[in-house]
């Protein structure tokens, strides 16, 4: 999991009367919530599956590995559909499915046609997460190693689930109303979490008064981003996956504009990048090294306009992106107006990103959207969430027949249901706007008599489940950090979560 959880904890915590100040970004950890019984969150390390993150100005350190508290409790909920397997994981039968995720295949737009499902699932970067269960009514089997799986004798329109669980996590995911039988089914996480120890050297920089260094990583697997205060830091960057990772440093040296009409850089005094990719392997040290000698960085004027329709906790950031998936933080400030204007590097290989949001980022409704410059003047719309119907807040005896109702909105609708105390919890990606909780592979059940937290995000500009389950995914670039855009998609990214409500199943 991700931004959310905590801030899912930290909403339901000031309904109990408690607070928290814990803010940012933070990585998964094993068994039972920190906290769960009060305030909750999480120390800010890492993103959504421990891939990235960002360090505070001044060096706190982030990432690590995750901390191991327990075991995660039993589940309870809606029962699960059927125990006819269709023969299990193809890779059991050593054979690969193929033409799964997005190869051509069957389904589509047109005529709904029967026939055998060959899908495949991704986490959030786009990689394949094997031994996944997954299940049609009644049949069942597992993906691969490569992440794909086939359900023989389907007729669409169909509801199809699985079930993420490693010891540490344990979702389910059920998308409803699939139409394709080439469907990709994207996880927010659900491969291993690995993590270094790693120093950051920003040689020939200046650091104090008005002078800001960044320093980003991208690669395939993971972005980092940190403000380091001295030309030495030593923190802990995490990713998710393979124990070997590549990933390139970007270094970029500012000094800050004083012009209350205008945030962030005043003026790029060098830019740098490491001279090969830098290796990471999990628990092993890493060198990073930009050199950050003053030269000549050619920069541009950003101008555009914000259209919101919450008036609450407007902001304006400014963000510039790499190809290979870097993202350094330019600024991030609250903006009462309707235009903006600030200064970005013109670098090569990379993209300035504004991004524009209404709302509160701690308990919902929230609404972000970026939009890229391309020399002209910049028109951000953040989308605006559903509005919950029911249950209503503190609602109790939660049950499989028990209506979850919200408004519609543009976008993949996801109903997320969060575990208060442990890491687990279910999502129902649909275009529906009233469901009732769905059954689950493998018998998966929420967690009998126990308090969680339930909120509709939408994801992108989809409108059918023909789009949400395409060969690339459907989870937006902004659900990860809910600020700065990242993983492997670029473009123009919209994301919203509504106002959070808690609830308790029943016993």
């Amino acid at each position: 999991m991700r931004r959310s959880d905590w801030l899912a904890w930290s909403s339901l915590a000031l309904a109990l009367g408690a607070c928290t100040s814990v803010i940012g970004i933070e990585e998964l950890e094993e068994g039972p919530k920190p906290g769960g019984s009060s305030s909750g969150g999480r120390a800010e390390t890492g993103g959504r599956d421990g891939s990235g993150g960002r360090a505070e100005d001044g060096g706190t350190s982030t990432g690590g590995a995750p901390a191991t508290t327990g075991g995660r409790a039993e589940t309870g909920g809606s029962s699960a559909g059927g125990a006819r397997s269709t023969g299990g994981s193809p890779e059991a039968a050593g054979e690969s499915p193929g033409g799964a995720g997005g190869e051509g295949g069957e389904g589509g737009s047109g005529e709904a046609v029967s026939g055998e499902v060959r899908g495949k699932v991704i986490d959030f970067w786009g990689r394949p997460v094997p031994s996944v269960p997954v299940g049609i009514g009644e049949l069942t089997t597992a993906t691969a190693n490569d992440g794909t799986f086939t359900l023989a004798d389907v007729t669409p329109p169909y509801d199809i689930s699985l079930v993420v669980d490693n010891g540490r996590i344990n979702y389910a995911w059920v998308y409803q109303g699939v139409t394709r039988l080439d469907p990709t089914l994207q996880v927010e996480t659900g491969l291993a979490e690995r993590s270094n120890t790693t120093t950051f050297y920003s040689d020939n920089a200046m650091f104090g008064g008005e002078n800001v260094v960044a320093i980003a990583l991208g690669g395939a697997d993971s972005s980092f981003f940190l403000r380091p205060s001295g030309a030495q830091l030593t923190t802990f960057p995490s990713w998710s996956g393979p124990a070997n990772v590549e990933v390139t440093g970007h270094g970029l040296w500012w000094t800050e504009s004083d012009m209350d009409t205008m945030p962030g850089p005043a003026s790029f005094e060098s830019y740098g990048e490491t001279e090969a990719p830098v290796a990471f392997v999990d628990g092993m040290p890493a060198d990073v090294r930009v050199d950050l000698a003053p030269t000549t960085v050619p920069s541009v004027r950003v101008q555009g306009t914000v259209m919101r329709t919450i008036a609450d906790s407007p902001k304006i950031a400014g963000y510039v992106r790499f190809d290979d998936n870097a993202v350094i933080e330019l600024f991030n400030e609250s903006a009462d107006g309707t235009n903006f204007v600030f200064m970005a590097p013109d670098l090569p290989n990379a993209t300035v990103l504004a991004v524009g949001s209404h709302g509160d980022i701690f308990t919902g409704p929230y609404g972000v959207a970026a939009e890229a410059f391309d020399g002209g003047g910049i028109a951000i719309t953040p989308p605006e969430a559903v509005a919950l119907i029911s249950p209503a807040s503190d609602a109790v005896d939660v049950s499989p027949s028990t209506t979850f109702e919200w408004t519609a909105k543009p976008g993949a609708r996801v109903l997320h249901i969060e575990d208060k105390d442990f890491y687990q919890g279910i999502y129902v990606v649909t275009m529906d706007t009233e469901i009732t909780l769905p059954e689950v592979v493998g018998g998966f059940k929420l967690r009998a008599n126990a308090v969680h937290t339930w909120t509709v995000e939408t994801h992108g500009r989809a409108e059918t489940m023909d789009e949400v389950t395409g060969p690339d995914g459907f989870l937006d670039p902004l659900s990860d950090d809910w600020e700065a855009p990242r993983g492997p998609k670029h473009g123009s990214p919209a994301f919203s979560f509504s106002q959070r409500r808690a609830f308790q199943t029943a016993p």
